[in-house]
This record gives structure tokens, sequence and C-alpha cells, in this order.
């Protein structure tokens, strides 16, 4: 991926490079060299090839590392060189040693000024950058911990933007590559087995992950068929398309009843529907009581009597159980054995959450115990993970 180079803040990485330009080269046994914690998630490729370059040519650019003056020594430039000697069978490695940096923004530039300058900018190693990005953030700006999710993102962008010096890593780009890290491994493995573009998988959507393992066996299928055509976006987007239309629910229209996922549906005549608030009629009918015509009953509230001009009548007036009104017209009844949350329930609930949560994070700021203080931190990155993964099921 070539990324449009405009470097509006070169200045920043040249110091990070005058800090360490002190270092000196030794050979250093490869146990006591550990990784750095920014390099967690970055991915290991074509370790094969760089180690049978070693084992031909030597090591030709030495390994990077901090004297962290416990008898170790962090790198922070040469984890696949490591990583290549380890597999030639090689026990140590020149290296250049610096001392540990004074400040942590100088230690994270050095760090990603040199993963920049020497790796493949494939969607997995974008993606690592920004977690890494966002996590040197968090520990850094007091203020980020707040943000929302969209503001995260352009903060991440803005800071990526301005200290490498070039358009990689826009508020869309950054966008599209955290949404790769919800893929499946075999998903996002494609871009570096067919050398597809990453931008190009992470525009393939709204798939689950039988979805999306059927994707990659369709992949692999077309490029055996077609080895010499490119894999395009046009091309995923039609497998995708193949795809959806291979798992969506089959419905026989002849079928009058059918089972979906989660819930049972049955359709009946409207003449058999009993709305369940009213009682059914009567199998009989009661016979009307016969009036004189010129008998009048007054109405009276119920338990009184009425007395008429030769005889006395106890005369109960009860309330009568309301008819159902008749349909206008026919309708279908549908029975669901499964009944969804009711939108006027999570609204509720919503609005508690949202109640619940200010109140929390008013309390928190005035918080000054340092382990407290630990302890709200802690509960916000969780929550923060939770609501990242709603927010990621919600928009597919």
């Amino acid at each position: 991926m070539a990324f449009k180079r405009f470097n509006p803040n070169a200045g920043k990485l040249e110091a990070a490079a005058q800090a360490v330009a002190s270092r000196h080269t030794t050979s250093i046994p490869l146990s006591k060299l550990k990784s750095s914690p920014h390099n967690i998630d970055m991915p290991m490729d074509a370790i094969e090839a760089l180690a049978e370059d070693i084992r031909k040519n030597g090591l030709h650019v030495p390994i990077s590392v901090y004297d962290m003056k416990d008898g170790t020594y962090q790198i922070w430039s040469g984890h696949r060189r490591k990583a290549a000697l380890d597999m030639i069978g090689k026990t140590s490695a020149e290296c250049f040693v610096s001392e540990y940096p004074k400040s942590k923004e100088t230690e994270f530039l050095s760090w990603l000024e040199s993963n920049e300058a020497q790796r493949d900018k494939t969607a997995a190693y974008c993606s690592a950058v920004i977690k890494q990005t966002e996590n040197y953030l968090l520990e850094t700006d007091s203020d980020f911990v707040f943000l929302t999710v969209d503001q995260r993102v352009r903060r991440i962008s803005s800071y990526l933007t301005n200290e490498l010096g070039h358009s990689g890593y826009s508020v869309t780009n950054v966008y599209r590559y955290k949404s790769l890290e919800k893929r499946i491994p075999e998903f996002r493995n494609l871009e570096t087995e067919y050398k597809i573009s990453g931008l190009s998988l992470a525009d393939v959507k709204s798939m689950d992950e039988n979805q999306q393992m059927l994707f990659v066996e369709k992949v692999r299928g077309y490029a055996e068929q077609h080895p010499e055509a490119e894999i395009t976006k046009k091309v995923l987007l039609v497998i995708r398309e193949e795809v959806l239309r291979e798992t969506s629910p089959q419905i026989d229209e002849q079928e009058t009843e059918m089972t979906m996922p989660d819930e049972s549906v049955t359709c009946v005549p409207a003449e058999d529907v009993i709305p369940p608030s009213y009682e059914p009629e009567p199998d009989f009918e009661e016979e009307a009581p016969v009036y004189e015509e010129h008998t009048e009953l007054p109405e009276l509230p119920v338990g009184e009597e009425v007395t008429g001009p030769t005889e006395t009548v106890d005369v109960v007036v009860r309330q009568e159980t309301p008819v159902a009104p008749e349909p206008s017209a026919p309708h279908v009844s549908v029975h669901v054995d499964a009944v969804p949350v009711k939108s006027s329930i999570f609204l509720s609930q919503l609005a508690s959450l949202t109640d619940g949560f200010r109140t929390f994070c008013d309390n928190m700021v005035q918080v000054q115990a340092e382990e407290d203080r630990k302890a709200a931190l802690d509960a916000i990155r969780s929550m923060r993970k939770q609501l990242d993964d709603a927010e990621a099921r919600l928009i597919g």
C-alpha cells in the first residue's frame, strides 16, 4: 500500500532519532532480548524468507534495543530479525544499545517510526498500529478516556497523520482498519494469502462467522479457478452477495406454517381468532324477559329494589361482560412463541443506564485516592470494550 507523503511534522521524528544517537553496538545473547510491549499485536510475516536471507548473507542491520539495567534488553526495532535468528538456530545478535528514553513520547515515537520505515503497510499492520496508538493515548492523554468512539477515531487519525506525515491513517481508513479486528483470522489472512487489499476486505461487511468462513472458501475457490486474475473489491462484493443468498432462510409459499430461528410463527384464519381480553359467547341464547308496554324500570344502582304498584320485586342490577367488537375487515392472527424485547422496555433501560453512567462519571472525577482512580479507570476500559462491541454489532 503506497501512502502519500506530505510530512508536515518530520521534526519530531528527527528529534526521536537524535535521542538514541549515542547508542553503541555489541553482541547480546538472544535469551536476554525481550519484546517491546507495543509489539504484542504486530504481525510477524515473511519470517522464513528473512531467515533464509540471514543464513546466506548475514545480519545486515543490527537489532536496536534499550538497556533495561536489569540484565535484559528491550527491542524497539528488530522483532522480525530476532525471530529469524531464532529460526536458524543463532544464539546471539549484534545490537545497537541505547539508554531507555526519559519520556514515553520519545519511546513510542522511536518504535512507531522504526516500524513505519521497515514494515509493509498491510491491514494487519495498520490495525496493530492503531490499537497501540490508542493504548498510548490512554496512558498519556487524561481526556482520551472520556471521548466517544467517533472522537477517539478522529484523535488517533490526527495523531498518526501529524507524527508520521502521510495520509494513510485518515478517519475513514481508521474506521475500516478497526472493523477488521472483529473478523475471523481466516478472513484477515486473505490479504497476505492472495495479496488482496486489506481496505477492500474491510468493505466486505455484514456477515456472521459462518458466513465469513463460507466467504473464505469461495475466495479460495475463485483463486484456484482464476490463478492469474486479480481479486478486486468488485469480485469480493459479488462473492459476498452469493454467500448471503445461500445462507438466507428459504420460505415455501405453499406452507402455512414455518419455523424461523428463535421464534415459531403460525397463521390461522381470521374467523378463528379469539381476542384474549374477552370471554367467548355462550352456545345457547337466553330468553329475553317480556315486559308490558306500560312497564318502565328506572335506572337504579346495584343492589336496590324496584317497588311496583301491586307487588315488590327484587331486581339485582349486574354489569354485563362487554362483547368483543366484530372486526371491520378480515385479518390474519400471528402467534409468536418467542416475543422480542419491547422497545418501550429497552428505551427505559437505556435511559436508566445513561443516567447512571452520567452520575458515575461525575463522581469519578472527584476521586482522590490512587487505588480508587485505578479501579475507576479499569471499570471505564471494561465498559468501553463492551460499548465498542455493541456499536460494532449495531453498524454491522
